[in-house]
């Protein structure tokens, strides 16, 4: 692994805050164990989901749907 496929694991793991990454396709990519214990579900049953399966929703700064 190059020090580029490094970073995201690593800034998944430093960054303190539940953290999902979505595809293009807002298809879960990665997350953090942090975000495991926001969803109540293991990072593997994350990996992989839509994020319409996951009922979520984009919000702005502000709190606000976008």
């Amino acid at each position: 692994m190059n020090s580029h496929q490094n970073t995201l694991p690593s800034f998944l793991r430093n960054i303190g805050m539940a953290t999902i990454v979505f595809d293009v396709e807002s298809v879960v990519t990665a997350c953090n164990s942090l975000s495991e214990k926001l969803l109540g579900q293991p990072v593997g049953g994350l990996i992989g989901r839509s994020m319409a399966d996951l009922d979520l929703q984009l919000v702005d700064a502000g709190g606000f749907p976008e």
